[in-house]
């Protein structure tokens, strides 16, 4: 009796569980509900620094050089 009590317990919880992630998905746009980061291209890339320029560096993150 007691795991049958414990099994609902936990399925009811589970249950609540599930309708707030869905509520609180639906409220994303598809930009939001998507994980993956962005990907840039290299030309992209350069455009943005000014070909990696150091007038553009900001200094060094845990990843290399940042630009602005």
């Amino acid at each position: 009796i007691f795991i049958f009590q414990y099994y609902t317990l936990v399925a009811e919880e589970l249950r609540k569980y599930n309708s707030e992630m869905a509520s609180l998905m639906s409220n994303l746009t598809e930009d939001e509900r998507n994980h993956e980061l962005p990907q840039y291209s290299l030309r992209t890339m350069q455009a943005a620094t000014n070909n990696f320029s150091n007038e553009n560096k900001l200094g060094r993150g845990g990843f290399g050089l940042v630009y602005k």
